[in-house]
C-alpha cells in the first residue's frame, strides 16, 4: 500500500476548510492537496482549471518543507510604504475642508494635486494617492456640508503644525499629574 501525502492531521484540517464552503484561495488549496492525497495525477487536477501543474509541483515541494499551513495560507506582505507622513495627510485633509479656489465649486483630484505640489506640501502625488488619502480619511466634501475653514493661511499652518508638533512627541506619564 502506498504511503499518504498527507498526514492525519492535515486531512483533519483540509477536512475542515472544504466543509466551510467559502470558496477562497485556502478552499481552493484545500481542495488540490486532497486531490493529490487521494492520488488524482497533477494534470488532472490542472485539467479541472483548480491550478498549472508547476504551480501544483510547488505545492507539493513547499508541503514537504514548510507544513500544510505554508501551502493553505500565504504569508503577511509589508504593502506599500506610506506616501506622505502625517503633517502631510492633516495638511492636505485641511486645505480639502477649506473653501475651494476662486472659480471653482469645489475641490477635485486634479485641482488638489496641483495646490498641494505648488505649496509644497507633497514634491509629488498622483490623483489616485490623493483619493485613497481622502477615502482613508472618509473626507467626501462633495457628499457632506462639513466644517469647513475659511482659508489657510501661513499664521493657520503655523498653529496646525504646533498641535501636530504636541501630537508626535513621546508619552510623559509626569506630564500627566
Amino acid at each position: 500500500m502506498k504511503k499518504k501525502f498527507l498526514t492525519k492531521d492535515d486531512r483533519k484540517k483540509i477536512d475542515q476548510i472544504l466543509q466551510s464552503k467559502k470558496p477562497n484561495s485556502a478552499y481552493r488549496r484545500a481542495l488540490i492537496l486532497k486531490m493529490i492525497d487521494e492520488e488524482y495525477r497533477q494534470t488532472e487536477i490542472s485539467r479541472l482549471h483548480l491550478s498549472t501543474t508547476k504551480t501544483i509541483r510547488n505545492m507539493i515541494k513547499k508541503h514537504a518543507v514548510e507544513g500544510i499551513d505554508a501551502v493553505l495560507y500565504d504569508k503577511p506582505r509589508a504593502g506599500q510604504p506610506r506616501k506622505f507622513n502625517k503633517r502631510q495627510e492633516v495638511h492636505i485633509a485641511a486645505v480639502v475642508c477649506s473653501d475651494p479656489p476662486q472659480g471653482h465649486a469645489r475641490w477635485s483630484l486634479s485641482l488638489l494635486k496641483q495646490h498641494s505640489e505648488e505649496k509644497k506640501i507633497v514634491d509629488s502625488i498622483s490623483k489616485e494617492s490623493l483619493r485613497i488619502l481622502l477615502v482613508s480619511q472618509d473626507i467626501k466634501p462633495w457628499k457632506h456640508k462639513m466644517w469647513c475653514i475659511p482659508t489657510i493661511d501661513d499664521a493657520f499652518i503655523k498653529q496646525m503644525e504646533d498641535v501636530l508638533a504636541i501630537y508626535e512627541k513621546s508619552y510623559d506619564p509626569q506630564m500627566s499629574r
